[in-house]
């Protein structure tokens, strides 16, 4: 059973870092197709340039004797052995200056060649130029001068057209532009592909629960689990009536950790904050002070990006957090309430955060999904702890779950209102 369960916690890893590479290969794919784009036009462009069409022309020939029926001189080996005159005359610069003369070329430009038809007395002569034109000129003065040089080398052979030369319309080899795009097209795809690939799979990013415990000096409090958004907001409440049963119990479970660690700690400030943007800190934090409410407490959030917000008596001009101001709130809140929720910026992109840190009871760092690096969530952690290891634990956000059927709704009624800077949230 041990071993089971095991297998099943690699195989979920392994699922986890398939799904996350994915996602940012997926997140890529604009750039991947407009750099595939570009490759193929790119390979089109050159292809185009490099290519040389060439162009042939046909004739049959049939062998008689002189003085004999034509069926006469009809074997194999006697057909054989004409052809390999005949490429000898064709080669020869007798015959080639003759043509190029007639022509009126510097020289011979093309090639010439000549087989026998296997079983038959037939000659089949190819001429190869680099225009239609060319080729069928070249074929034309061949059959009519190649006399010049075959009498001594044919012997009593007689050489007689049977299907004469034409003015080819399509090249040997034809410029498959489609083709070739196609093919550069799919080869940059896949080169951009293991690129983005490759570096999703370096990073060092929180993929799974068992990777927090791992890699983070911060206990997990809880997990919430990736929500779908139905009516498109940007936001995810747990007021909302369709809203998801487990992640509603995800988030209870969560607010009833936090909720007896601040009790232990005798805390009534509590700062929620992340490493990057887009990790889901507000929406925690707005949903914990909602679930807080709904135990009956009287629960205030406060949206602590001062910068946003024309708050000059918290803020100077440059958007700075006036220190005394802030503590002189806090405790105000603290009077009239039983818990603040501090919503803060970022942790890593605001040196507010840091001081506000300080003066909070405790701290929660949101953890989303695959997003930050581990080194800057611990140095996050080490941040939050510098002032008597105030920090909670974290809380692993937006996590995926595979092979789970959407659960039943489940939605809780409340009333509230909000403040100035924040709001009031009580049952």
């Amino acid at each position: 059973m041990e071993q089971r369960r095991g297998e099943y916690r690699m195989d979920g890893v392994d699922r986890a870092l398939s799904y996350t590479v994915l996602t940012d290969v997926l997140r890529q794919w604009l750039v991947i197709f407009c750099f595939a784009v570009s490759a193929a036009l790119l390979a089109a462009a050159v292809m185009q340039w490099h290519y040389q069409p060439s162009y042939t022309s046909q004739a049959t020939l049939y062998v008689t004797k002189k003085g004999l029926p034509n069926n006469v001189y009809d074997n194999e080996s006697s057909a054989q052995v004409m052809a390999e005159h005949f490429e000898q005359i064709l080669n020869s610069s007798i015959l080639q200056k003759k043509v190029a003369e007639e022509i009126h070329l510097a020289d011979f430009a093309g090639s010439a060649s000549a087989e026998a038809v296997e079983g038959t007395n037939l000659i089949n002569l190819a001429v190869t130029a680099a225009s239609p034109e060319l080729c069928f000129k070249l074929m034309q003065s061949i059959l009519k001068n190649y006399s010049l040089v075959s009498d001594y080398m044919t012997g009593n052979a007689i050489l007689e057209i049977l299907k004469a030369p034409k003015v080819p319309l399509t090249p040997d080899q034809p410029f498959e532009r489609r083709n070739i795009m196609i093919q550069a097209f799919l080869a940059a795809a896949a080169c951009w592909v293991l690129i983005f690939g490759g570096l999703s799979w370096l990073k060092d990013t929180i993929r799974t629960e068992e990777d927090i415990e791992q890699k983070l000096e911060a206990r997990r409090l809880g997990t919430l689990w990736h929500e779908r958004n139905r009516k498109k907001r940007t936001d995810i409440r747990i007021d909302d009536p369709l809203i998801s049963f487990r992640y509603m119990e995800s988030l209870q479970k969560l607010t009833q950790h936090v909720q007896k660690k601040m009790e232990e700690r005798k805390a009534q400030t509590l700062l929620v904050t992340s490493v990057l943007e887009k990790e889901g800190r507000s929406t925690v934090a707005e949903n914990l002070a909602l679930a807080l409410s709904m135990r009956k407490e009287k629960v205030f959030l406060l949206n602590a990006d001062f910068r946003k917000q024309n708050a000059s008596w918290l803020a100077d001009e440059e958007g700075h957090l006036k220190i005394e101001n802030f503590q002189e709130l806090l405790e105000n809140l603290k009077k009239e309430n039983d818990y603040v929720i501090i919503d803060t910026p970022p942790f890593l992109q605001n040196a507010d955060t840091e001081e506000m840190a300080q003066m909070a009871d405790a701290s929660l760092l949101v953890v989303a999904e695959h997003r930050a690096q581990a080194k800057d969530l611990n140095a996050a952690l080490d941040l939050l702890n510098a002032q008597g290891e105030k920090n909670l634990g974290c809380v692993y956000n937006n996590a995926h779950v595979e092979f789970l059927r959407p659960m039943a709704s489940y939605g809780y009624q409340y009333a509230y209102h909000y403040g100035r800077y924040g709001g009031h949230y009580e049952r």
